[in-house]
């Protein structure tokens, strides 16, 4: 099955974090070290729940992008993750489409995210959509991208 037919993209806000709270949680299951849990998609961030982005098909959650402003003009990336069937065929690209379009709707110019150095795999797809690296932080590497009008 084309897992693009039937995907819609909203704004993940409190109440679908919470109707989707499970669904959430198993879409990054299949990733070593993963530590988000509840709580961390409940916490309250500037924005967070007008930017963030959920990833729906039919009702069942497959992957959302979680988005802040880290100051102002700029929405930080803290987490996007697509569950592991439906990786690969453009569904974090879109996901992160709508995640941009969002924050620059909201008056941001640019987005930051961090990516662990060793995968190269995410670090490959932010670059393919823009972001570039800058500093190394311990094993993490800032990336930025600006948003074009």
């Amino acid at each position: 099955m084309n897992p693009i037919i039937g995907l819609d993209i909203v704004t993940l806000d409190r109440l679908r974090v919470q109707r989707h709270m499970r669904d959430i949680l198993t879409v990054a299951s299949d990733i070593p070290g993963e530590y988000w849990s509840e709580q961390h998609f409940l916490d309250e961030r500037p924005g967070k729940f007008q930017l963030s982005q959920l990833a729906l098909q039919d009702t069942r959650a497959v992957g959302y992008a979680v988005i802040s402003e880290r100051a102002p003009g700029c929405a930080h990336l803290h987490h996007l993750i697509i569950v592991r069937q439906h990786r690969g065929y453009g569904l974090g690209g879109a996901l992160l489409h709508r995640a941009t379009a969002v924050a620059k709707q909201a008056g941001h110019t640019r987005m930051s995210l961090k990516v662990a150095t060793a995968n190269t795999g995410a670090r490959d797809f932010y670059r393919r959509h823009g972001f570039v690296e800058g500093e190394i932080a311990g094993t993490l590497i800032w990336c930025e991208t600006k948003f074009c009008d």
